[in-house]
């Protein structure tokens, strides 16, 4: 599994563990993308309404390149956004050049 950290970014204390939950209980699983929790320097967590208004689910997931586009198409995303919640898996990343 390969993820992503923005410079100002920090990861909720549990995230990296189900992440890696995800990719081993789905093996066809290829790319991730979980929402954004906003969390102080302590990791505790913050409400911040812009961050809530922009979540789309908990969790989006896609099992082949063709569901990704769709899924991004779906939500209006591109790539660069919210690198810090994506997370794909190493063989797709290592294959993208």
């Amino acid at each position: 599994m390969v993820t992503f950290l923005e410079d100002d970014d920090m990861y909720a204390s549990a995230r990296l563990e189900r992440v890696k939950r995800a990719f081993e209980s789905e093996p066809s699983l290829i790319y991730h993308h979980n929402n954004v929790i906003t969390i102080d320097e302590g990791g505790h967590y913050l409400y911040d309404p812009l961050v809530e208004r922009s979540n789309v689910n908990a969790r989006v997931t896609a099992h082949t390149r063709e569901e990704k586009m769709a899924m991004f198409e779906r939500y209006g995303w591109s790539l660069g956004l919210r690198n810090s919640c994506i997370a794909v898996r190493r063989r797709e990343f290592t294959n993208m050049g």
